[in-house]
């Protein structure tokens, strides 16, 4: 697959795995997040020691790649805002009290 420009994107694979918890010593949680070697599928995979989720897509068209970007800005943006709740109405007392 090309851009229509001569640039070929096969070949530009990514495959990134990190655990959640790395200090955990039972923790199995991780994340994952790949291009396959044809440059055009990717999946975004989360699991912790139970179940996962998995986001898959095709960059092969200007549509599939817009909403590659859109669906991680709005993972990005929903678990930051989530981070930032449990951070203000849990994890402050914990800071509090120390």
């Amino acid at each position: 697959m090309d851009f229509g420009d001569g640039r070929d994107i096969k070949g530009h694979a990514y495959n990134k795995k990190e655990f959640l918890l790395p200090e955990g010593l039972h923790s199995c949680a991780f994340y994952q997040t790949k291009i396959e070697e044809d440059g055009v599928h990717y999946k975004v995979r989360i699991h912790d020691c139970n179940r996962g989720i998995c986001l898959n897509g095709d960059l092969s068209t200007k549509l599939g790649r817009r909403e590659a970007v859109n669906k991680l800005n709005a993972l990005i943006n929903g678990l930051g805002e989530f981070r930032d709740f449990i951070y203000n109405n849990y994890l402050i007392y914990d800071c509090k009290a120390t």
